[in-house]
């Protein structure tokens, strides 16, 4: 069972064991407090038997570098300072151990027994209690998880729509009827499509909740766009990750992340349908060898194409600068920049488009590699 948050742009998974499941069986979703798997109850009943998580071991591997940086400045800090000054502290020292001259033996006794009250003075009932309360607080909630798996908006729908095996509740309606769950009722795949199409154009808005009176499902949405390039990668084996980390949409694992790093990122740019119209009408006709006029199968680009290379339309801000930048980044990690273009069909109705077994297949994908030419390593 998941749950549908239009605001945040994602669905959520609540059920521990269901969160497994769809981790471990697909690489779905992302636990809130972990780095990936939800690992959070795990790390925090402190259960032996199971293997340390990756968050514990980084942990681990920053503390020791903190302590060992520390340790150097504190060397280099004694260093200095008795190189520097060494009858200084001696004198510091002796002054702090010794009392002062001509002070009676009284007087140092009652001090040495004022500041052993002080230091062993008892605490009040108000603050063991406080903390006796704290204590069976945290024993009662040991066992709680706030942990939950989001998903998101593509995520969710191909495991509606593809693979049939989770219910989606609107977020507002399964918290009011928690109590009767006999009148719960799932969204269905025509009603989830429409949903998530919608909340992929909601935006923040801090003065008021944001509206969607007005919103119309076009051809260009953008979940729609993101789902066929989501859908088209999953068909072929890939599992398909949010690639905002690197500037992408979408990061292309081999076969899963605890196997290896991704090997792709892959930015999700639409075009319009009526390229091949464009592209038909700039045909120019050429003489074959033999003196027959035939159609050449390269196109005149230059009116269509855009200055960016990969790009089949100029646009305001997939320029130069925006594909060296991205290329950049991702070549710093290993990794190769995938345009993917979802080619946008014109002639569509609103009844094709209300449901997505009349809509995908309507859509196009073509690819489009890109890499970063580095003469250290590509002078072969």
């Amino acid at each position: 069972m998941a749950e549908l948050h239009p605001d945040g742009q994602s669905v959520w998974v609540r059920n521990d064991q269901d969160m497994e499941t769809l981790f471990r069986q697909g690489f779905f979703g992302k636990g809130t407090l972990s780095r990936s798997e939800a690992t959070w109850k795990q790390r925090n009943t402190k259960d032996a038997s199971q293997s340390v998580p990756l968050e514990d071991i980084t942990r681990q591997r920053r503390v020791e570098r903190a302590k060992i940086k520390k340790e150097k400045q504190q060397g280099a800090l004694n260093a200095s300072s008795t190189a520097s000054s060494p009858l200084v502290a001696s004198t510091v020292a002796s002054s702090c151990a010794s009392p002062l001259p001509g002070t009676p033996p009284s007087a140092i006794q009652e001090t040495l027994l004022t500041d052993s009250n002080k230091a062993s003075t008892p605490a009040t009932p108000s603050v063991v209690a406080s903390y006796q309360e704290l204590a069976i607080s945290v024993d009662t909630k040991e066992d709680a998880n706030y942990e939950h798996l989001q998903l998101s908006l593509e995520e969710a729908f191909f495991l509606v729509f593809a693979v049939e095996c989770i219910a989606v509740f609107d977020a507002t309606t399964s918290l009011s009827l928690s109590a009767t769950d006999k009148h719960r009722r799932p969204l269905s795949i025509q009603e989830c499509w429409i949903r998530f199409a919608e909340a992929s154009t909601l935006k923040p808005n801090m003065r008021q909740c944001p509206s969607t009176e007005d919103f119309a499902l076009v051809a260009s949405n953008p979940f729609i766009v993101r789902y066929v390039a989501y859908h088209y990668y999953r068909s072929k084996g890939w599992v398909v990750k949010d690639g905002l980390k690197y500037g992408t949409d979408f990061l292309l694992y081999k076969k899963g992340l605890v196997f290896g790093h991704s090997q792709y990122g892959v930015k999700v740019i639409a075009v319009n349908g009526d390229l091949d119209n464009m592209a038909a009408e700039e045909m120019c006709p050429v003489e074959d060898r033999h003196g027959k006029s035939a159609m050449s199968s390269v196109y005149s680009l230059y009116s269509f194409m855009s200055l960016t290379p990969g790009l089949c339309r100029p646009h305001a801000v997939y320029s130069w600068q925006w594909l060296l930048t991205l290329n950049r980044v991702i070549a710093q990690v290993q990794k190769t920049v995938v345009l993917c273009h979802v080619v946008v069909p014109t002639d569509i109705s609103k009844r094709q488009l209300s449901h997505p077994r009349t809509t995908l297949p309507l859509y196009q994908v073509v690819e489009v590699g890109a890499k970063r030419f580095v003469p250290e390593k590509n002078r072969a």
